[in-house]
Formats: C-alpha cells, sequence, structure tokens
C-alpha cells in the first residue's frame, strides 16, 4: 500500500474530525468566555454608571444650594416690599436702599432692580423721584463692577424681556435662560420674584447673577480621571463646557432628542457609545429651586473607565479557555488515531488499487463490525460491479467501430450528391455573374445532372426574354432622344422670339410712362397755377376791404379831430373866465390890505395857470387841423388803392379762369395715357407669362433629352447583339416669321411752361 499524501493527511477524516470536535469546543469555550465577558462589563458599567449618577447627584445639590442662597435673598427683598406695600409704605427710597443693600450681600450677584408695572408703584410719574427714570417711571438698577463698587442707574422699562415676563405671568419665581451682559459680555442669569399685593402685580423684583463661578466649579471637576462636567438650561443651552465657543448656544448633535426627553420628564439618561464609543453620556437633569425651571448636568465618563476592569477580567480567562482547549484536542488526536485513521488508511488502500483498475484484490477489514466494516463489504460488493463492467465496456466498444465503418458510407454517398450540386451552383453563379456585368448574349451550353436540367432551361429562357426587351427598349430610346432634341429646339426658337417681344412691350410700357409723367407733371403745374391764382384774388378782395375800412378810419379820425377842436374852444373859454375870476380876486385881495395878500398871491397863481392851459388848447388847435388837412389827403389815396385794387380783383378772377380751364384739358390727358399705359402693361404682363411658360417646356424638353441621353447609356451597358435602326421623327420646318430689332426708348420731352388753349389736345406723335 503506498503512503498516504500530505493532503490526504491534512485533509483525512480523522483531520476534519478533530478539527470540527476542537472547533465545537473552542466556540463553547468563546461563549462562555463572552458571556462571562459581558457579564463583567455590566456589572462595572453599573458600578460606574452608579458612581457617576452619585456624583451628579451630589454636583446638583451643589448647584442647587448655591442658587437657592441667592434665590432665598430675592424672595426675601421681594416679601419685605409686598409686607410695606400692605402696611401703607409706598416709599420709593426705601426700596432702593434695600436693593442696595441686597447686592453687597452677594458676591456673585452682578445686579439688583426692580421694575414696576404699568403705573403699579405708586400711580404716579414722578421723574425726579428716587428710583425714577426720565419718563418718570420706577425702574432702580444697582450693578457691581469688577473691583466691587457699585453703580446706580434708573434705566427705561421693558416688559417684554423674559426677566420681567416670567414672573409676572406666572405669579411665581423664575429664572431666565443664560444671556451676556451687554456690558462686559459675562453670562449670567436673571432670577425674579413678582410683587403681588391683594392680588394686583405691583411689579417685579430679583438680581442678576454672574455664571462663571459655575463654569470654574465644573471645569475642576474630572470623574474616573479624565471625564468632565457640563451644564444645560432647561431649553438645552449651555451653561458650562470646556468649549467656551458653544457657550450659550443650544446642544445640538447626538443626543439632543435624548436630553430634550430628560428635560421634560426630569428623568437620568444615558448615551452609550457616545462620540464614536470613547464616552459614555450620562444626563442627570435636577430642578432648580423654588423658580419652576429644571436644568441637567452632563456627565462624560471616558470609555477606558469602563473597559479596563472587563479587559483585564477577560484576557485571563481567555488564557485560561486556551489552555483547556489544548488539553481537549491532545486527548481527542490519540482516540481518533486509534478508532479512526487506521482502518480509514486500510480502506483508502483498498479504493487506490479499485481506482488503477486492479479489480482482482479482495477489501481488507471486511470483518470489522462498525461503520468501517460497513464500507469495506460494500466496496467488495463494487469491485465486483466494476469488473462486470469492464466486460460489458468491451462489447460496447466493438458496437461503436461498426457503427462509425456505417457512417463513412453515408458520408461518402453524400459528399458525391454534394458535388453536382457544387457543379449546378458553380455554374449558374457564372450565368448570374455575366448577367450582372450586362451580358445577355450568355447561355448555359454544357448540361447538368437529370434532377437539375430543368433549372439550366429556365435560366436560358429567361435571359432570351430579357435580351428581347432591352432591344426594343434600345429601339424606343434613340427614338425618345432624336424627338426631344427637335422640341427642344423648336422651343429655343419660340423662346428668342417671345423673350424679343417681351422687351419690345417693355420699352413702349416706359415710353407711355415718360409721356404720362409728363402730362401729370403739367396737369400738376395747372393746378399749382389756380391755386397760387384763387390765392391772389382772396388777398387782392382782402386788400379792398382792408381799404374800405381805412377809408372809414379816416373819416372817423377827421370827425373825431373836429370834436376835440370843439372841446378845445371850451377849454379856452374856459381858461379866459378863469383868468377874469383871477384878476378880479387879486383886485379884492388888494382892497383887502395885508389880511388879503395871502389870496392875492393864490390869484396870481391861478391867473397863471389859466394862462398856460389857454396856450396849449392853441397849439393844440393848431395841430388838430394840420392833422385833419393830413387825414383828408389819405382818405383820397386810400380810395384810389382801393379802386385799383377792384381792378386787379377782376383781371385775378380772369386769369383764374384760364387756368381753371388749362388743368382740366392736362387731367383729360393724364387720365387717357393712363389708360392706354395700363392696357400695354397687361400685354407686357401677359407676355411675360407666355415667355415663362415657354422658358418652362424648354426646360422640361431639354431634361427629357438629358433622360432619353442616360437611358440611351444604360441600356448600352448591356450586350444585346445586332439591333434595328431607329425610326426618323419627321422635324418640323422651321417658321420663318422675321424678328424685329426693338424700338429704341422715346426720350421724354420738356414740360412747357406756355400757357395751351384749353380744349386742345395733340395726339400726332404718340
Amino acid at each position: 500500500m503506498a503512503p498516504l499524501s500530505r493532503n490526504v493527511v491534512f485533509g483525512s477524516l480523522s483531520t476534519k474530525l478533530i478539527g470540527v470536535a476542537g472547533a465545537a469546543f473552542a466556540l463553547i469555550l468563546s461563549g462562555a468566555i463572552l458571556l462571562a465577558a459581558w457579564a463583567t462589563q455590566e456589572r462595572v458599567e453599573t458600578t460606574v454608571e452608579t458612581q457617576a449618577k452619585t456624583q451628579a447627584e451630589s454636583i446638583a445639590n451643589a448647584i442647587s444650594a448655591k442658587l437657592a442662597e441667592q434665590t432665598s435673598g430675592v424672595n426675601t427683598m421681594a416679601g419685605t416690599i409686598t409686607a410695606a406695600f400692605n402696611c401703607g409704605v409706598r416709599n420709593r427710597a426705601m426700596v432702593v436702599e434695600m436693593l442696595r443693600m441686597n447686592e453687597t450681600r452677594y458676591p456673585d450677584v452682578f445686579g439688583s432692580w426692580m421694575q414696576e408695572a404699568p403705573g403699579g408703584f405708586d400711580g404716579k410719574h414722578a421723574p425726579k423721584a428716587p428710583g425714577s427714570n426720565a419718563e418718570g417711571d420706577f425702574n432702580p438698577y444697582w450693578t457691581k463692577g469688577d473691583g466691587g463698587n457699585l453703580q446706580y442707574t434708573a434705566t427705561a422699562v421693558d416688559y417684554t424681556q423674559s426677566w420681567y415676563t416670567l414672573a409676572a405671568k406666572s405669579g411665581k419665581g423664575a429664572i431666565t435662560e443664560p444671556y451676556a451682559d451687554s456690558g462686559n459680555h459675562k453670562m449670567m442669569v436673571s432670577i425674579a420674584y413678582p410683587v403681588i399685593v391683594s392680588g394686583t402685580l405691583i411689579g417685579v423684583t430679583g438680581v442678576d447673577v454672574r455664571l462663571d463661578w459655575l463654569s470654574n466649579k465644573l471645569a475642576g471637576i474630572r470623574p474616573f480621571g479624565a471625564g468632565r462636567v457640563m451644564l444645560v438650561s432647561g431649553s438645552g443651552a449651555w451653561i458650562a463646557n470646556p468649549d467656551q465657543s458653544e457657550l450659550m448656544k443650544p446642544y445640538a448633535g447626538e443626543g439632543a432628542d435624548v436630553l430634550n426627553a430628560a428635560l421634560a420628564d426630569g428623568q437620568p439618561r444615558i448615551l452609550n457609545k457616545f462620540d464614536n464609543g470613547r464616552t459614555e453620556r450620562i444626563i442627570y437633569p435636577f430642578a432648580v429651586p423654588n423658580l419652576n425651571a429644571t436644568w441637567a448636568l452632563v456627565v462624560d465618563v471616558p470609555e477606558e473607565a469602563l473597559a479596563a476592569p472587563v479587559r483585564h477580567a477577560t484576557w485571563a480567562m481567555i488564557a485560561g479557555g486556551i489552555l483547556t482547549l489544548l488539553l481537549v484536542l491532545g486527548a481527542l488526536y490519540a482516540t481518533v488515531l486509534l478508532l479512526v485513521r487506521r482502518p480509514m488508511t486500510g480502506l483508502l488502500g483498498a479504493v487506490e488499487t479499485l481506482r488503477r483498475g486492479d479489480y482482482g484484490r479482495q477489501v481488507p477489514g471486511q470483518e470489522r463490525h462498525d461503520e468501517t466494516g460497513t464500507i469495506a463489504v460494500a466496496l467488495e460488493g463494487f469491485r465486483h460491479t466494476l469488473a462486470e463492467g469492464q466486460r460489458h465496456e468491451a462489447a460496447a466498444a466493438e458496437e461503436r467501430r461498426q457503427a462509425e465503418q456505417a457512417r463513412a458510407e453515408a458520408e461518402a454517398s453524400r459528399m458525391a450528391v454534394a458535388a453536382e450540386q457544387g457543379q449546378v451552383v458553380e455554374a449558374l453563379g457564372s450565368g448570374l455573374s455575366r448577367l450582372s456585368a450586362g451580358d445577355l448574349v450568355f447561355r448555359l451550353n454544357e448540361a447538368f445532372a437529370p434532377e437539375y436540367e430543368v433549372l439550366r432551361t429556365d435560366f436560358n429562357l429567361a435571359v432570351a426574354k430579357l435580351q428581347e426587351a432591352m432591344k426594343a427598349i434600345s429601339v424606343n430610346t434613340q427614338g425618345v432622344r432624336a424627338g426631344s432634341a427637335e422640341m427642344a429646339q423648336a422651343s429655343d426658337d419660340l423662346s428668342r422670339r417671345t423673350e424679343q417681344q417681351a422687351a419690345s412691350l417693355e420699352q413702349t410700357a416706359a415710353a407711355l410712362s415718360e409721356i404720362t409723367a409728363t402730362v401729370k407733371t403739367t396737369s400738376d403745374g395747372a393746378n399749382e397755377a389756380r391755386k397760387l391764382a384763387q390765392d391772389a384774388k382772396g388777398d387782392a378782395e382782402q386788400s379792398g376791404a382792408v381799404v374800405g375800412s381805412t377809408v372809414k378810419a379816416m373819416a372817423g379820425i377827421e370827425s373825431v379831430s373836429k370834436e376835440i377842436g370843439k372841446i378845445l374852444g371850451v377849454i379856452d373859454e374856459i381858461a379866459f373866465q378863469t383868468n377874469l375870476l383871477a384878476l378880479n380876486a387879486g383886485v379884492e385881495a388888494a382892497r383887502a390890505g395885508d389880511a388879503g395878500r395871502g389870496f392875492a398871491v393864490v390869484a396870481t397863481e391861478v391867473r397863471a395857470l389859466a394862462q398856460r392851459s389857454a396856450d396849449a388848447a392853441k397849439e393844440i388847435k393848431v395841430l388838430i387841423a394840420a392833422s385833419g388837412t393830413e387825414v383828408e389827403n389819405g382818405v383820397k389815396l386810400v380810395g384810389e388803392t382801393g379802386k385799383a385794387l377792384e381792378r386787379i380783383v377782376g383781371q385775378v378772377a380772369r386769369l383764374n379762369q384760364l387756368i381753371v380751364e388749362i388743368a382740366g384739358s392736362a387731367q383729360e390727358q393724364a387720365v387717357r395715357l393712363n389708360e392706354v399705359n395700363e392696357a400695354v402693361s397687361q400685354m407686357d404682363v401677359v407676355t411675360q407669362q407666355n415667355a415663362a411658360m415657354v422658358e418652362q417646356a424648354n426646360a422640361s424638353c431639354h431634361s427629357l433629352t438629358e433622360e432619353a441621353e442616360e437611358l440611351s447609356r444604360l441600356v448600352g451597358e448591356f450586350q444585346i447583339g445586332h439591333t434595328e435602326a431607329p425610326r426618323q421623327a419627321t422635324k418640323p420646318a422651321k417658321s420663318r416669321i422675321p424678328v424685329h430689332a426693338p424700338r429704341p426708348p422715346v426720350a421724354p420731352k420738356p414740360v412747357s411752361r406756355t400757357p395751351v388753349p384749353a380744349g386742345t389736345e395733340d395726339w400726332d406723335e404718340f
């Protein structure tokens, strides 16, 4: 028996059995180790979480106590103000002093304040009262600087801020969300309590508390060595965080929903495998005492604090498990070697003998009463079956040899038939090749096998019929080509004569257009002269009316001059009478002596004025007399001008009548010439259409000739043998109609400006 190969050794049943048993035992052992490690981890996590919660509770109690200390001061201050109001004491200065004392009592308090409800303190607006701002509202505010010095202001009221609305609306103490102070940008919160007297809101008092002490305190707490403690407000905003840029920003990212749930129900939450498994985060909510708010501590426990104890216990269990596994595998190997491997080696040798085709050796191990003996018995039966099969295989080989001989004979018969078919296909292929080259004279003269002879006969008949058809097409094509050439020649002659006729008509139309334009110009000139004559007549008539008006105006001026002369006579008489009165007054003043001296002076001045009026009246009278003479001369001249204008109006009227007659004659000539021009234009259009139709016919004849040439060329590609001469088409006799040269265009005559008598027409030249 040949030794077993290395692959057989490592792939043997005994090796697999040891491997499977060892793997099963290792799997069970691993499960036990994992279960123990899980129980250890659960125990460690529970312990660590309990410690973290205990520490978080301790920190929360410390924060609550610190806030409660500051809250108690605000609550006491609100209660004191309420008690004072109940006793009827509404002293602004007392409240301001109370706020100052509360500011000095707590070092972490940044500001102490009170803001009255609208008119709530005493219903008065007193700008100069203690604690009042410029509008008279009570709103005192004490703040503490970095050096501990106190500063006092009275700011404008604001009823929309949360430090006022939370306590005012709830009627209880409240704490705001963290915010940054507008002055020093420090993070702080406001704790506020309402001041309510007999159910009426008087105002809200409170303090502003800095939170830097809280951030510093939490930053120094490091749970489990590398952990950290942070704080968020009731809305989820960061109050304490090692990353200063996150302060007052909302909690975002992983675990935000868990934080909101913890703030809502007040129950702690744990975020396992936080920050990619590096941390376990514990959220511990707690109530801010007496302020109707819930904050939450966020404690990050490093994963190392949980994993280190579990890792140590796990490695110890793994070492013990490996040692146990090695002992079990050794015992298992010895057992398998005795009970499995040795019997199976004998069976493998028997199988190898059978594989080589040696069916004469008996299989060992048949005497065993276990599975190995059963396999040996089965192999023995298989040996007998293989020997019987070997005999049947020899008989089958003989049968295959006889079948191969019959197949060879059938193949020879098939090859003979294929040779005959190849001859037929080759001959038909040659004939079709000659036919595709245009050879219609070729025939298949070599005889085919009897079963294929009908193919040769049909091919020759088809080629003969195609040859006759191509001969007929060739003869007809030549006749069509000759006839189309003669039609193209005739169409060319007709087209040339039609073009000459169209050119003559076009020149005639152009001459008529020029004559029409000349007559129209004459008519337009006559119309323009008629309009000018009418305008001149109107102007002359209007000038006559103006002259008449001028004569009347001159007569009026003459009449007015006479009236002015009369008025001047009256003025002269008045001046004379005034002179006499002034003279009599002077005489009476002289008689009165010194008493009438002043009156005498006045009388002298009146007399001088009357004399000057008389002189001016005389000068005006002389000028009016001269003006009357000039006006009379102007009246005569204007009258003569009016008569001359009347004569001009008559002459212009006669001239207008003549021009109207000339314009009518020119208009009638223009209408007649227009009608003649339209008729010639219509003839020109018809001739142009005829020329276009002749061109189309000519193009069709040339196209037909080209197509006949192409058809003749295509037919010429076929070898069709001798053909009959085509019939000659009867040539039409060429027409001898003379073609006259076109007349030169008629030069337009210049329009004469000499008046033409109405009613004369000269058509001889046309």
